[in-house]
């Protein structure tokens, strides 16, 4: 059997990332700026 060269979890975590990002960039700007932020700041680490 084929090693993976990356871990399907890592994977599926930077689509989720980007996913995210994309999305909460089409938020309404007054949203955008506060919910938007919270969002992205859960998923990205710091």
């Amino acid at each position: 059997m084929a090693e993976p060269t990356e871990l399907i979890v890592i994977t599926k975590t930077y689509d989720l990332i980007l996913w995210t990002c994309q999305h909460t960039g089409k938020f309404p700007r007054h949203h955008r700026f506060g919910l938007g932020d919270r969002i992205e700041h859960r998923f990205l680490p710091s």
